[in-house]
């Protein structure tokens, strides 16, 4: 198990959503696509199919986010480039975030103006493509749609690739601030500097998906809908269920033999060919 599946698994655990792999990768509602060591690769929309939703806010996304990892440890740190003023503030100041890891996979966000959206009648678009797949298949076993997107502005995701990872992120300002989560806040110019080991980042002040929830039909016999979560990485481990009326929990499979694989990567293309996954930073 390498870096990427234990960020993945604890950016879930944390956040109870899946962590936009690469960072700063574009996703909306309605995206289908498929996730592999590449991140989320996209191939379609629901409507391109004629698959209709209706989008509303989530309930629970706080309005910012501060995490740091088991693993990892941040200090903020200002560097003065003029005198403070009669306050105290400084007139003119380079202020930023060091950042270190003691593990791969590990991570550190911050995350403010955070907004979210969601699919609101989950049940009748998987209904829709359940019906439509049974007269005509098209869904492929891969593919994922996205049921939840959540962004921030500005937004910091930094992941390590190994122990003794470090980075530092820094922020420059001409105002009467004298922090670097003021500076985060007013908006400043960010840039990642000094790093060694950084896996994936993305430093930026523009609004960018930094979490999400996908959902992909499993079953043999009778298929359903669930979500694609960490627990899938352990087969036999039982999906913790978000919909109520869902009537019974799964365990997720996620291996592919050679020939589902092949058949997932042809569908894929049928249906347009798999964009490249964009990041900010690598």
């Amino acid at each position: 198990m390498g870096s990427f599946d234990d960020f993945w698994g604890a950016f879930e655990e944390r956040f109870s959503r899946a962590p936009v792999w690469l960072p700063g990768t574009p996703m909306a509602l309605g995206d289908i696509g498929v996730i592999d060591r590449r991140g989320y690769l996209h191939i379609a929309r629901l409507s391109d199919f004629g698959i209709s939703f209706e989008e509303e806010e989530p309930d629970q996304v706080e309005s910012e986010y501060s995490v740091t990892s088991a693993s990892a440890r941040t200090e903020d740190f200002d560097a003065r480039a003029a005198g403070p003023d009669r306050s105290g503030a400084l007139s003119s100041a380079e202020v930023g975030m060091r950042v270190s890891f003691w593990a791969a996979g590990e991570f550190v966000v911050r995350a403010m103006r955070v907004q979210g959206s969601r699919i609101r009648n989950v049940l009748s678009v998987e209904e829709q493509i359940r019906r439509m797949h049974a007269e005509n298949p098209f869904w492929h076993r891969e593919w994922v749609y996205v049921q939840e997107v959540v962004s921030a502005e500005p937004c910091i995701v930094i992941v390590s690739a190994a122990s003794g990872a470090h980075a530092t992120v820094r922020a420059v300002i001409n105002a009467g601030l004298n922090s670097f989560v003021q500076l985060l806040a007013a908006g400043s110019t960010l840039s990642l500097s000094e790093q060694s080991s950084i896996d994936q980042y993305v430093a930026t002040t523009m609004r960018t998906p930094f979490m999400w929830r996908g959902r992909w039909l499993r079953g043999r016999l009778k298929k359903k809908f669930f979500d694609r979560g960490s627990w899938d990485i352990e087969e036999g481990r039982a999906a913790e269920q978000l919909f109520v009326d869902f009537d019974e929990p799964a365990a997720f499979d996620r291996d592919l033999d050679d020939q589902e694989a092949r058949a997932a990567r042809e569908g894929a293309g049928d249906a347009g060919g798999a964009g490249n996954a964009g990041g900010v930073g690598r």
